[in-house]
């Protein structure tokens, strides 16, 4: 739904993680199949030479094999995937009722939740068992203005992993994840949007203790308050994003769970088809007041891509930052990480992360590096498990020691 990543899944995000990002269908849960191949379809075929289906008239033919072939989808079978409709009939035509395009431009209330438990052990220098429900998450959006407008609120429940009781996963901590208007879908795909979000930062991931996001202290719940103009007439796309600081105490996070920022942030980049290529730069810059109101600076550049090839997918990100914290000190430093899957049997994948930096986890002087291997697998629509084994170690120069520990974990995650 944020043009920016994260969050509440639009239409488009709900009709593939239901027909594509599965492995096995279910009549219990009522599964959906794929579509079959674009040949199979009618509305592929004009009843004339004249004559068009009109929009809603047919219903997509649907592929009954366990798992599609994806070589009968792509732009290599699909010679005229390229080519345009002749006018804006033409193109309504060829859309079955239950489409994404449709349906994302004729109901108006929208609405998901999303829900992640965790159980594991910590090892090494740090031990613990983790064992909770993380965080649920419930997203609606209201559209006034069928196309044009969107109203989003998202709020977010989230707990320790330490903390073992069931109801302590919405009782622990409550927050809003993010409340916005976005006017898209303008003229050479632009889109404005205002409210409580976060902006757009490098590769998105929802794991907050990654070694990028706790060196850089911009996870997920790193929500500010904004201005932001979006451009993507093709495969560029640039966003600008202007920080305005939120009301309450600055580091009160019991009356302001927001950034109190004050700034901008700039991405810069492209998605392109072939091999899934995409890149983006960021720039951010803003002031933070501390308790006693003096304005601490933070600045980053973030340089990011990926890539899809066959069975493989690829992410990397290098994240320079610059931040004064609350002694007055600059600390700065650089994170890279290196983000690798690979599809093993149909949605199963093997997964490889490494990253490393020349500073502490702290940002103090020193080193750190994080490996994760592990296995992912989205079994049946809208539930993924992760098994992970993270092994983390640093140095901190100050104090002349060594630290790891390693953490073998199962994630169950769950959405619609």
């Amino acid at each position: 739904m944020n043009p920016q990543g994260g969050g509440l899944r639009n239409h488009y995000g709900k009709w593939n993680s239901e027909r594509w990002l599965k492995s096995f269908n279910s009549k219990l849960f009522q599964t959906k199949w794929a579509p079959a191949p674009h040949d199979k379809q009618p509305y592929m075929k004009p009843k004339n030479k004249n004559e068009l289906f009109k929009p809603g008239e047919t219903k997509t033919v649907i592929s009954k094999a366990p798992y599609p072939n994806e070589d009968l989808y792509d732009n290599h079978y699909y010679k005229d995937w390229h080519k345009d409709s002749k006018n804006l009939s033409e193109f309504k035509s060829r859309i079955p009722i239950e489409d994404p395009y449709l349906t994302e431009r004729t109901q108006k209330i929208t609405g998901g939740a999303d829900l992640r438990y965790l159980y594991g052990q910590l090892s090494g220098d740090r031990e613990g068992d983790l064992n909770g429900l993380m965080a649920v998450d419930l997203g609606l959006r209201y559209r006034p203005v069928p196309e044009k407008v969107s109203v989003v609120f998202e709020t977010r429940y989230s707990n320790s992993p330490f903390n073992t009781e069931l109801t302590d996963g919405v009782t622990a901590d409550a927050r809003v994840r993010s409340a916005y208007v976005l006017v898209d879908d303008l003229s050479y795909n632009s889109f404005f949007q205002y409210g409580l979000y976060r902006p757009m930062f490098g590769n998105y991931t929802p794991d907050h203790t990654s070694l990028s996001q706790t060196l850089t202290d911009m996870d997920q719940n790193a929500v500010v308050r904004a201005w932001s103009f979006g451009l993507a007439p093709n495969v560029p796309y640039g966003i600008f994003s202007l920080i305005q600081p939120t009301t309450g105490s600055p580091t009160d996070l019991s009356t302001n769970p927001f950034l109190n920022d004050e700034g901008y942030a700039i991405n810069l980049g492209a998605r392109a088809v072939t091999l899934g290529l995409s890149a983006n730069l960021t720039y951010w810059q803003t002031e933070r007041p501390d308790a006693d109101g003096a304005k601490r600076s933070r600045s980053y550049v973030v340089a990011s891509g990926g890539m899809h090839w066959r069975r493989l997918v690829l992410n990397g990100e290098l994240a320079n930052f610059d931040i004064e914290e609350l002694s007055g000190a600059n600390n700065s430093g650089s994170v890279v990480t290196f983000d690798g899957k690979y599809r093993i049997w149909r949605e199963v994948y093997g997964v490889f992360n490494y990253a490393f930096s020349n500073t502490n986890r702290t940002r103090g002087e020193g080193q750190s590096n994080e490996t994760l291997l592990g296995v992912k697998a989205f079994l049946l629509p809208g539930s993924e498990v992760d098994l992970q084994y993270i092994l983390r170690d640093e140095t901190n120069d100050e104090s002349d020691t060594e630290t790891s520990y390693n953490t073998i974990q199962v994630q169950a995650h769950l959405y619609f």
